[in-house]
């Protein structure tokens, strides 16, 4: 169902890359933002969002903020912070949940839990305190390595690459009992988010996709100036230094598995995330909905849209799973004495296992909502898509 008049949505992480969207596209609408945004007093915060998101003084005058970070919001709601934010709003339709610690790095395992565990306890109690619905923002990755069909209504124990997917998986749990206990929500569960269209005031966070493409575009452009210093190495390993720094490889192939890599546009998944607000309290209690591709691009044709537009033009070769592996080994290792590929190496062994697992997501309660020709179109030209979106990241 759609909703003509204004209504207000509290949100957490409206500054990051889903939410800044997220929060404009609501805006447009004429909805008010009460937004939970770091910062050293109201003033400052207030400016931080309007940078962010690129607003107008037109836009600002629906948006409030209350300054605090996950783990303040129950003491924020106690001294009145929140109350203070609802004065002259329309009714309070619900809480949408994006902020969360993307860390994969083991070290940083009781940070991430801290955050998007205990934090998502806090907003919880929120919701709760407020009867309003929660919509928590996971991810389609909290199956870890469980094979076969993912289904949207499952939440079953398996082993995870790292604490970003257990916090978010221990999160669900949490989330899960208190559905039992009164709390309204609803689940959203996107892939590996992608976007184009960069504004000029925002750098895109090297995460997940972009992390690899910035890993590689960084080597890149190491070794053409190494090749074009060194003329004789350039002959031994085959490759050619054109114009533009472009490099072309004959003989040194880039190793993928046969699989896919789901990638979900920035704008189909603010889309459907819009139409799960619509829904409101007239969809199911604890629903899960993942937001992926539902037609993947395979790793081949990932890697060769990425090579081609980072300037690296060399052959893409489908190899079975452990050569695969191999070439990961053998790339941290040669990292040991070949400072260049450091970088690279590290992106290999966090989002490796991403780049040889095929994932296959169930998605009937998303095409339920959205209409099976509506969603599948927001995926059209995906190759297209990710051409300009990997392009527009490297020429930040």
């Amino acid at each position: 169902m759609s909703n003509s008049k204004p209504r207000t949505f509290v949100i957490t992480g409206a500054t990051g890359l889903v939410g800044s969207e997220l929060a404009k596209a609501l805006l447009d609408r004429g909805d008010v933002l009460v937004l939970l945004v770091r910062g050293e007093d109201v003033g400052t915060a207030r400016e931080h969002v309007r940078t962010r998101l690129s607003l107008d003084d037109d836009d600002m005058q629906n948006v409030r903020v209350v300054v605090g970070d996950l783990l303040s919001v129950r003491t924020k709601y106690e001294q009145g912070d929140f109350d203070d934010s609802f004065s002259d709003c329309p009714q309070v339709a619900g809480l949408i949940h994006l902020a969360a610690d993307l860390s994969f790095r083991s070290r940083d395992r009781e940070a991430v839990f801290d955050t998007n565990r205990k934090g998502t306890e806090q907003v919880m109690w929120l919701a709760k305190t407020l009867d309003i619905p929660l919509y928590h923002v996971s991810t389609a990755y909290v199956h870890g390595r469980r094979k076969g069909v993912l289904k949207e209504q499952e939440l079953l124990q398996a082993q995870f690459n790292n604490p970003y997917e257990e916090s978010k998986f221990v999160t669900e749990e949490l989330l899960q009992e208190e559905v039992t206990h009164g709390l309204k929500c609803a689940i959203i569960r996107p892939s590996i988010v992608i976007r184009r269209n960069i504004p000029e005031n925002k750098k895109t966070a090297p995460f997940g996709y972009y992390s690899i493409v910035g890993a590689v575009s960084a080597l890149k452009i190491k070794l053409s100036h190494l090749l074009t210093k060194h003329h004789w190495l350039s002959a031994i390993l085959g490759i050619k230094v054109e114009d533009g720094g472009v490099l072309r490889a004959r003989l040194v192939p880039f190793f993928v598995a046969d699989s896919t890599l789901n990638l979900v546009r920035l704008p189909a998944l603010v889309e459907t995330m819009m139409a799960i607000l619509d829904e409101g309290t007239d969809q199911p209690n604890g629903i899960v909905y993942h937001v992926v591709d539902p037609n993947p691009l395979t790793m081949k044709k990932i890697s060769a849209i990425a090579l081609e537009e980072v300037g690296l033009h060399m052959p893409v070769v489908v190899v079975p799973h452990f050569i695969t592996q191999f070439f990961f080994a053998a790339v941290r290792v040669a990292s040991h004495v070949i400072p260049v590929l450091v970088d690279l190496s590290k992106k290999f062994h966090y989002y490796g296992y991403y780049m040889t697992a095929t994932y296959e997501f169930d998605i009937t309660n998303t095409v339920k909502l959205m209409g099976k020709e509506r969603y599948t179109t927001l995926f059209e030209d995906q190759e297209d898509y990710l051409h300009n979106a990997t392009r527009q990241f490297l020429s930040k």
